[in-house]
Protein backbone atom coordinates (compact mmCIF):
# COMPACT_ATOMS: atom_id res chain seq x y z
CA UNK A 1 0.00 0.00 0.00
CA UNK A 2 1.82 3.51 -0.91
CA UNK A 3 1.47 6.23 1.69
CA UNK A 4 0.14 9.00 0.35
CA UNK A 5 2.05 11.41 -2.13
CA UNK A 6 0.17 14.60 -2.26
CA UNK A 7 -2.57 16.46 -0.42
CA UNK A 8 -4.42 19.48 -1.24
CA UNK A 9 -6.72 21.49 0.72
CA UNK A 10 -9.06 24.85 0.08
CA UNK A 11 -10.99 26.63 2.36
CA UNK A 12 -13.84 29.60 1.28
CA UNK A 13 -16.78 30.87 2.02
CA UNK A 14 -20.04 32.31 0.02
CA UNK A 15 -23.06 34.13 0.15
CA UNK A 16 -23.45 37.87 1.27
CA UNK A 17 -23.35 39.23 4.65
CA UNK A 18 -26.94 40.14 6.10
CA UNK A 19 -28.08 42.80 8.46
CA UNK A 20 -31.34 43.92 10.71
CA UNK A 21 -31.89 47.77 10.92
CA UNK A 22 -34.25 49.62 13.46
CA UNK A 23 -35.74 52.74 12.83
CA UNK A 24 -37.73 55.01 15.13
CA UNK A 25 -41.23 56.17 13.94
CA UNK A 26 -42.14 57.51 16.73
CA UNK A 27 -42.00 60.72 19.18
CA UNK A 28 -41.77 60.70 23.26
CA UNK A 29 -44.11 62.35 25.26
CA UNK A 30 -43.78 65.31 27.67
CA UNK A 31 -40.85 66.33 25.82
CA UNK A 32 -38.86 63.33 27.08
CA UNK A 33 -35.98 63.28 24.41
CA UNK A 34 -36.21 59.90 21.99
CA UNK A 35 -33.30 57.64 22.16
CA UNK A 36 -31.47 57.63 18.92
CA UNK A 37 -31.89 54.62 16.05
CA UNK A 38 -28.40 52.67 15.78
CA UNK A 39 -26.39 54.14 13.35
CA UNK A 40 -24.52 51.26 12.15
CA UNK A 41 -26.69 47.64 11.35
CA UNK A 42 -25.99 44.46 12.94
CA UNK A 43 -24.13 41.69 10.53
CA UNK A 44 -23.28 38.49 10.06
CA UNK A 45 -21.89 35.79 9.00
CA UNK A 46 -21.46 34.73 5.78
CA UNK A 47 -23.92 32.41 3.65
CA UNK A 48 -22.18 29.06 3.75
CA UNK A 49 -19.10 27.89 2.80
CA UNK A 50 -17.53 25.20 1.25
CA UNK A 51 -13.71 23.10 1.67
CA UNK A 52 -12.13 20.46 0.07
CA UNK A 53 -9.45 18.07 0.58
CA UNK A 54 -7.60 15.67 -1.75
CA UNK A 55 -5.30 13.13 -0.93
CA UNK A 56 -3.50 11.10 -3.86
CA UNK A 57 -0.28 9.05 -4.79
CA UNK A 58 2.22 10.50 -7.27
CA UNK A 59 3.64 8.34 -9.29
CA UNK A 60 7.16 9.83 -11.18
CA UNK A 61 6.65 9.38 -15.43
CA UNK A 62 3.43 8.27 -14.62
CA UNK A 63 2.66 8.41 -18.49
CA UNK A 64 5.38 6.80 -19.60
CA UNK A 65 5.63 3.54 -17.30
CA UNK A 66 1.94 3.04 -18.60
CA UNK A 67 2.55 3.39 -22.05
CA UNK A 68 5.51 0.57 -21.44
CA UNK A 69 2.40 -1.57 -20.08
CA UNK A 70 3.19 -1.12 -16.16
CA UNK A 71 -0.31 -1.36 -14.75
CA UNK A 72 -0.41 1.06 -11.80
CA UNK A 73 -3.14 0.61 -9.12
CA UNK A 74 -3.01 3.61 -5.99
CA UNK A 75 -5.57 4.50 -4.37
CA UNK A 76 -7.25 8.28 -4.31
CA UNK A 77 -9.34 10.39 -1.57
CA UNK A 78 -11.36 13.80 -1.95
CA UNK A 79 -13.76 14.95 0.41
CA UNK A 80 -16.09 18.08 -0.19
CA UNK A 81 -18.18 19.98 2.14
CA UNK A 82 -20.65 22.66 0.69
CA UNK A 83 -22.87 24.45 3.44
CA UNK A 84 -25.19 26.89 1.94
CA UNK A 85 -27.19 29.12 5.01
CA UNK A 86 -30.30 30.09 3.44
CA UNK A 87 -32.20 30.67 6.89
CA UNK A 88 -32.71 33.85 6.35
CA UNK A 89 -36.45 35.60 7.65
CA UNK A 90 -37.88 38.62 6.20
CA UNK A 91 -39.51 40.61 9.50
CA UNK A 92 -41.52 43.54 9.09
CA UNK A 93 -43.42 44.52 12.71
CA UNK A 94 -44.16 47.39 15.08
CA UNK A 95 -44.15 46.90 18.50
CA UNK A 96 -45.08 49.64 21.20
CA UNK A 97 -42.94 49.74 24.88
CA UNK A 98 -44.74 51.31 27.67
CA UNK A 99 -43.68 52.05 31.40
CA UNK A 100 -39.81 52.87 29.36
CA UNK A 101 -39.57 55.98 31.17
CA UNK A 102 -41.45 57.85 33.73
CA UNK A 103 -42.34 61.16 32.23
CA UNK A 104 -40.64 64.64 32.43
CA UNK A 105 -43.33 65.63 35.13
CA UNK A 106 -42.66 62.54 37.64
CA UNK A 107 -45.67 61.66 37.45
CA UNK A 108 -46.77 57.69 37.93
CA UNK A 109 -49.78 57.54 36.46
CA UNK A 110 -48.34 59.52 33.03
CA UNK A 111 -45.95 56.83 30.71
CA UNK A 112 -43.44 57.26 28.40
CA UNK A 113 -44.89 55.84 25.20
CA UNK A 114 -42.55 54.56 22.18
CA UNK A 115 -43.25 53.01 19.26
CA UNK A 116 -40.98 51.53 16.90
CA UNK A 117 -41.05 49.98 13.20
CA UNK A 118 -38.45 47.21 12.54
CA UNK A 119 -37.76 45.45 9.05
CA UNK A 120 -35.02 44.25 7.08
CA UNK A 121 -33.24 40.30 7.44
CA UNK A 122 -32.76 38.37 10.53
CA UNK A 123 -31.10 34.87 10.25
CA UNK A 124 -33.29 32.27 12.28
CA UNK A 125 -31.41 30.11 14.76
CA UNK A 126 -32.08 26.93 13.55
CA UNK A 127 -31.98 23.53 15.53
CA UNK A 128 -29.42 21.06 14.38
CA UNK A 129 -28.98 19.10 11.33
CA UNK A 130 -30.73 15.39 11.53
CA UNK A 131 -28.16 12.72 10.34
CA UNK A 132 -28.28 9.20 9.39
CA UNK A 133 -26.40 7.56 12.25
CA UNK A 134 -22.66 6.66 11.25
CA UNK A 135 -22.97 3.09 11.87
CA UNK A 136 -26.01 2.78 9.30
CA UNK A 137 -23.85 4.73 6.64
CA UNK A 138 -20.88 2.70 7.29
CA UNK A 139 -22.88 -0.44 7.32
CA UNK A 140 -24.38 0.66 4.06
CA UNK A 141 -21.38 1.63 2.18
CA UNK A 142 -19.30 -1.85 3.06
CA UNK A 143 -22.72 -3.76 1.26
CA UNK A 144 -22.48 -1.52 -1.77
CA UNK A 145 -18.83 -1.88 -1.91
CA UNK A 146 -19.34 -5.64 -1.16
CA UNK A 147 -22.34 -6.18 -3.97
CA UNK A 148 -19.81 -4.08 -7.02
CA UNK A 149 -16.91 -6.20 -6.11
CA UNK A 150 -18.60 -9.41 -5.95
CA UNK A 151 -20.32 -8.43 -9.40
CA UNK A 152 -16.82 -7.47 -10.67
CA UNK A 153 -15.20 -10.86 -10.06
CA UNK A 154 -18.29 -13.20 -11.48
CA UNK A 155 -18.27 -11.48 -14.33
CA UNK A 156 -14.52 -12.94 -14.90
CA UNK A 157 -16.03 -15.41 -17.41
CA UNK A 158 -15.09 -15.51 -20.99
CA UNK A 159 -17.53 -18.55 -21.71
CA UNK A 160 -20.88 -17.86 -24.00
CA UNK A 161 -23.13 -20.42 -22.52
CA UNK A 162 -23.18 -23.15 -19.82
CA UNK A 163 -22.79 -26.43 -21.86
CA UNK A 164 -22.88 -29.06 -18.84
CA UNK A 165 -26.44 -27.16 -17.73
CA UNK A 166 -27.81 -26.99 -20.97
CA UNK A 167 -27.11 -30.74 -21.44
CA UNK A 168 -28.50 -31.92 -18.19
CA UNK A 169 -31.93 -29.71 -19.14
CA UNK A 170 -31.93 -30.87 -23.09
CA UNK A 171 -34.02 -33.52 -21.86
CA UNK A 172 -36.88 -31.08 -20.24
CA UNK A 173 -36.20 -28.57 -23.25
CA UNK A 174 -36.94 -31.28 -25.67
CA UNK A 175 -40.55 -32.52 -24.02
CA UNK A 176 -40.91 -28.35 -23.42
CA UNK A 177 -40.76 -28.00 -27.56
CA UNK A 178 -42.71 -30.90 -28.03
CA UNK A 179 -45.59 -30.22 -25.78
CA UNK A 180 -45.70 -26.38 -27.34
CA UNK A 181 -46.05 -28.05 -30.99
CA UNK A 182 -48.67 -30.66 -30.09
CA UNK A 183 -50.71 -27.63 -28.34
CA UNK A 184 -49.69 -25.13 -31.55
CA UNK A 185 -51.26 -28.47 -33.76
CA UNK A 186 -54.35 -28.65 -31.32
CA UNK A 187 -55.39 -24.80 -31.56
CA UNK A 188 -54.77 -24.77 -35.25
CA UNK A 189 -57.23 -27.72 -35.63
CA UNK A 190 -60.02 -26.07 -33.46
CA UNK A 191 -59.85 -22.62 -35.09
CA UNK A 192 -60.28 -24.60 -39.09
CA UNK A 193 -63.13 -26.84 -37.26
CA UNK A 194 -64.58 -24.02 -35.73
CA UNK A 195 -64.50 -25.26 -32.31
CA UNK A 196 -64.94 -21.57 -30.28
CA UNK A 197 -66.19 -23.62 -26.90
CA UNK A 198 -62.75 -25.53 -26.83
CA UNK A 199 -60.70 -22.24 -28.00
CA UNK A 200 -62.61 -20.49 -25.19
CA UNK A 201 -60.71 -23.06 -22.57
CA UNK A 202 -57.10 -22.23 -23.99
CA UNK A 203 -57.75 -18.43 -22.91
CA UNK A 204 -58.92 -19.22 -19.01
CA UNK A 205 -56.72 -17.15 -16.29
CA UNK A 206 -55.19 -20.70 -15.27
CA UNK A 207 -53.82 -21.72 -18.70
CA UNK A 208 -52.67 -18.18 -19.59
CA UNK A 209 -50.36 -18.58 -16.38
CA UNK A 210 -49.24 -21.78 -17.70
CA UNK A 211 -48.20 -20.71 -21.18
CA UNK A 212 -46.87 -17.47 -19.76
CA UNK A 213 -44.37 -19.48 -17.22
CA UNK A 214 -43.43 -21.68 -20.39
CA UNK A 215 -42.63 -18.92 -21.93
CA UNK A 216 -40.27 -17.72 -19.46
CA UNK A 217 -38.58 -20.80 -18.11
CA UNK A 218 -38.49 -22.90 -21.23
CA UNK A 219 -38.81 -21.03 -24.52
CA UNK A 220 -36.88 -17.99 -23.74
CA UNK A 221 -33.71 -20.15 -22.00
CA UNK A 222 -33.89 -22.18 -25.26
CA UNK A 223 -33.53 -19.12 -27.22
CA UNK A 224 -30.56 -18.07 -24.97
CA UNK A 225 -29.13 -21.34 -25.32
CA UNK A 226 -28.81 -21.32 -28.94
CA UNK A 227 -27.41 -17.89 -29.34
CA UNK A 228 -24.97 -18.44 -26.68
CA UNK A 229 -23.97 -21.41 -28.89
CA UNK A 230 -23.85 -19.79 -31.92
CA UNK A 231 -21.73 -16.89 -29.95
CA UNK A 232 -19.25 -19.83 -28.76
CA UNK A 233 -18.62 -21.09 -32.14
CA UNK A 234 -17.76 -17.88 -33.32
CA UNK A 235 -15.95 -16.40 -30.25
CA UNK A 236 -11.56 -16.09 -31.20
CA UNK A 237 -9.60 -17.82 -29.34
CA UNK A 238 -6.22 -16.71 -28.07
CA UNK A 239 -4.50 -14.56 -24.95
CA UNK A 240 -6.18 -10.89 -24.19
CA UNK A 241 -6.13 -8.09 -21.30
CA UNK A 242 -9.60 -7.55 -20.16
CA UNK A 243 -11.44 -5.29 -17.26
CA UNK A 244 -14.31 -6.79 -16.08
CA UNK A 245 -16.79 -4.65 -14.41
CA UNK A 246 -19.61 -4.60 -11.60
CA UNK A 247 -21.36 -2.15 -10.12
CA UNK A 248 -23.88 -1.21 -7.51
CA UNK A 249 -25.90 1.58 -5.58
CA UNK A 250 -28.13 2.15 -2.73
CA UNK A 251 -29.49 4.78 -0.62
CA UNK A 252 -31.74 5.44 2.54
CA UNK A 253 -33.23 9.29 4.11
CA UNK A 254 -35.15 9.67 7.28
CA UNK A 255 -37.33 12.92 8.28
CA UNK A 256 -38.63 14.47 11.27
CA UNK A 257 -40.32 17.64 12.24
CA UNK A 258 -39.45 19.59 15.62
CA UNK A 259 -41.81 22.31 16.40
CA UNK A 260 -41.22 25.28 18.78
CA UNK A 261 -37.85 25.73 18.33
CA UNK A 262 -36.68 29.55 20.16
CA UNK A 263 -35.73 32.22 17.44
CA UNK A 264 -35.17 35.30 19.56
CA UNK A 265 -35.51 38.87 18.72
CA UNK A 266 -39.31 38.93 19.23
CA UNK A 267 -40.04 35.48 17.25
CA UNK A 268 -40.85 33.24 20.33
CA UNK A 269 -41.05 30.43 18.20
CA UNK A 270 -40.71 28.54 14.79
CA UNK A 271 -41.36 24.77 13.53
CA UNK A 272 -38.90 23.04 11.45
CA UNK A 273 -38.99 20.22 8.52
CA UNK A 274 -35.22 18.24 8.60
CA UNK A 275 -34.28 15.74 6.45
CA UNK A 276 -31.09 13.51 6.13
CA UNK A 277 -30.11 11.12 3.11
CA UNK A 278 -27.19 9.02 2.99
CA UNK A 279 -26.39 7.55 -1.19
CA UNK A 280 -23.74 5.50 -1.73
CA UNK A 281 -22.30 4.15 -5.60
CA UNK A 282 -19.41 1.93 -6.50
CA UNK A 283 -18.46 0.50 -9.61
CA UNK A 284 -15.35 -2.06 -9.26
CA UNK A 285 -13.20 -3.54 -11.85
CA UNK A 286 -10.52 -6.42 -11.77
CA UNK A 287 -7.73 -6.23 -14.57
CA UNK A 288 -7.07 -9.50 -16.12
CA UNK A 289 -4.70 -11.32 -18.76
CA UNK A 290 -7.23 -14.28 -20.04
CA UNK A 291 -6.53 -17.21 -22.27
CA UNK A 292 -9.79 -17.58 -24.27
CA UNK A 293 -9.69 -21.69 -24.80
CA UNK A 294 -12.85 -24.12 -26.10
CA UNK A 295 -13.02 -25.45 -22.21
CA UNK A 296 -13.95 -21.67 -21.33
CA UNK A 297 -15.69 -20.65 -23.98
CA UNK A 298 -18.41 -23.34 -23.77
CA UNK A 299 -18.37 -23.10 -19.79
CA UNK A 300 -17.33 -26.59 -19.29
CA UNK A 301 -14.84 -25.48 -16.11
CA UNK A 302 -17.83 -23.67 -14.79
CA UNK A 303 -18.51 -26.47 -12.11
CA UNK A 304 -20.07 -24.68 -8.70
CA UNK A 305 -21.80 -22.19 -11.41
CA UNK A 306 -23.73 -25.19 -12.89
CA UNK A 307 -24.38 -26.73 -9.77
CA UNK A 308 -26.12 -23.85 -8.53
CA UNK A 309 -27.93 -23.32 -12.01
CA UNK A 310 -29.55 -26.88 -11.90
CA UNK A 311 -30.96 -26.97 -8.34
CA UNK A 312 -34.39 -25.99 -7.75
CA UNK A 313 -35.84 -23.00 -6.99
CA UNK A 314 -32.28 -21.41 -7.40
CA UNK A 315 -33.40 -18.88 -9.38
CA UNK A 316 -35.72 -17.05 -6.71
CA UNK A 317 -32.81 -17.08 -4.28
CA UNK A 318 -30.99 -14.42 -6.26
CA UNK A 319 -33.69 -12.61 -6.62
CA UNK A 320 -33.07 -11.69 -2.95
CA UNK A 321 -29.52 -12.15 -2.46
CA UNK A 322 -26.03 -11.96 -4.88
CA UNK A 323 -25.72 -15.95 -3.68
CA UNK A 324 -24.81 -16.85 -7.38
CA UNK A 325 -22.54 -13.98 -8.32
CA UNK A 326 -20.86 -14.74 -5.01
CA UNK A 327 -20.45 -18.86 -6.07
CA UNK A 328 -18.83 -17.17 -9.12
CA UNK A 329 -16.74 -14.69 -8.00
CA UNK A 330 -15.07 -17.51 -5.52
CA UNK A 331 -15.03 -19.93 -8.28
CA UNK A 332 -11.47 -20.04 -9.99
CA UNK A 333 -11.53 -19.45 -13.49
CA UNK A 334 -9.25 -21.26 -15.63
CA UNK A 335 -6.84 -19.53 -17.90
CA UNK A 336 -7.56 -15.89 -16.06
CA UNK A 337 -4.41 -14.33 -14.57
CA UNK A 338 -5.31 -10.99 -11.99
CA UNK A 339 -3.67 -8.03 -12.65
CA UNK A 340 -5.52 -5.25 -10.47
CA UNK A 341 -8.03 -4.72 -8.84
CA UNK A 342 -10.22 -1.53 -7.29
CA UNK A 343 -13.55 -0.12 -6.72
CA UNK A 344 -14.34 3.43 -6.63
CA UNK A 345 -16.85 4.86 -3.76
CA UNK A 346 -19.35 8.09 -4.33
CA UNK A 347 -21.19 8.86 -0.84
CA UNK A 348 -23.52 11.14 -0.42
CA UNK A 349 -24.44 12.64 2.88
CA UNK A 350 -26.88 15.66 2.89
CA UNK A 351 -28.55 17.69 5.56
CA UNK A 352 -31.67 19.98 5.11
CA UNK A 353 -33.45 22.09 7.62
CA UNK A 354 -36.65 23.93 6.36
CA UNK A 355 -38.64 26.81 8.76
CA UNK A 356 -42.37 26.10 7.82
CA UNK A 357 -43.85 28.32 10.29
CA UNK A 358 -42.90 31.07 12.58
CA UNK A 359 -44.91 32.64 15.29
CA UNK A 360 -45.37 36.01 17.59
CA UNK A 361 -47.01 36.27 20.83
CA UNK A 362 -47.88 39.36 22.92
CA UNK A 363 -45.07 39.97 25.92
CA UNK A 364 -46.31 40.16 29.03
CA UNK A 365 -43.46 42.95 30.25
CA UNK A 366 -44.92 45.32 28.44
CA UNK A 367 -43.81 44.20 24.27
CA UNK A 368 -46.92 44.38 21.75
CA UNK A 369 -46.51 42.48 18.63
CA UNK A 370 -48.10 43.83 15.33
CA UNK A 371 -46.71 41.80 12.62
CA UNK A 372 -44.83 39.57 11.30
CA UNK A 373 -43.42 37.83 8.37
CA UNK A 374 -41.06 35.30 7.95
CA UNK A 375 -41.40 33.26 4.26
CA UNK A 376 -40.27 29.37 4.54
CA UNK A 377 -35.96 29.17 4.29
CA UNK A 378 -34.00 26.48 3.99
CA UNK A 379 -30.37 25.67 5.05
CA UNK A 380 -28.73 22.62 3.22
CA UNK A 381 -25.21 20.93 4.91
CA UNK A 382 -23.43 18.37 2.20
CA UNK A 383 -20.50 15.68 2.62
CA UNK A 384 -19.25 14.26 -0.89
CA UNK A 385 -16.95 11.81 -0.51
CA UNK A 386 -15.05 10.58 -3.75
CA UNK A 387 -12.62 7.62 -3.43
CA UNK A 388 -10.78 5.06 -4.89
CA UNK A 389 -10.24 1.24 -2.97
CA UNK A 390 -7.22 -1.07 -4.20
CA UNK A 391 -7.30 -4.37 -4.22
CA UNK A 392 -10.53 -4.93 -2.44
CA UNK A 393 -11.47 -7.99 -0.75
CA UNK A 394 -14.07 -10.30 -1.26
CA UNK A 395 -17.16 -10.51 1.02
CA UNK A 396 -17.21 -13.87 3.28
CA UNK A 397 -21.06 -14.27 3.01
CA UNK A 398 -23.45 -13.42 0.26
CA UNK A 399 -24.97 -9.93 0.87
CA UNK A 400 -29.09 -9.59 0.59
CA UNK A 401 -30.09 -7.48 -2.73
CA UNK A 402 -33.34 -6.84 -3.90
CA UNK A 403 -33.49 -7.64 -7.71
CA UNK A 404 -36.93 -7.64 -8.51
CA UNK A 405 -38.94 -6.11 -11.29
CA UNK A 406 -42.78 -6.65 -12.54
CA UNK A 407 -42.14 -9.95 -14.34
CA UNK A 408 -40.53 -11.49 -11.62
CA UNK A 409 -43.39 -10.53 -9.02
CA UNK A 410 -45.38 -11.88 -11.71
CA UNK A 411 -43.66 -14.67 -11.52
CA UNK A 412 -43.62 -15.00 -7.35
CA UNK A 413 -47.03 -14.82 -7.17
CA UNK A 414 -48.08 -17.30 -9.84
CA UNK A 415 -45.31 -20.19 -8.34
CA UNK A 416 -46.88 -19.09 -4.67
CA UNK A 417 -50.44 -19.67 -6.48
CA UNK A 418 -49.25 -23.15 -7.44
CA UNK A 419 -47.84 -24.43 -4.38
CA UNK A 420 -50.63 -23.33 -1.80
CA UNK A 421 -53.28 -24.20 -4.67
Amino acid sequence: MPEWGRIRNSVGTKGEQQWHTYTLIGTSQHGYPAPPAPTQPFRYASLGSISKTTCDFVHPNYRKRIEDGEVINSPFLCTTVDETLAGVGTLSHVFKKTNDYQCSLHTPAQVHDRYWNTAGTWRLSPPGYLEVPSSSRSALRQRVIDLAVVAAHANIDTSEMMAMATIAEGGKSVQSVQAILWRAYKILKRVRKLQFAALAKEFKPKELADRYMEYRYAIRPLVIDAKGLVSAIQKKRGICRKTFRGEASESTTLTDTLLNQGNGLWMTNSDWNRTASYSVSAKAGVLCDVSVTDLSVFGVDMVAETLWELAPWTFIADWFANTGDWIAAHTPNVGVTQRASWVTVRSTHTKTRTAIASRSTVDTVGYVKVSLTVPPCSDTYQELVLERITDPQLSTFPSSKLNLDVFKVLDLGIILRKLFH
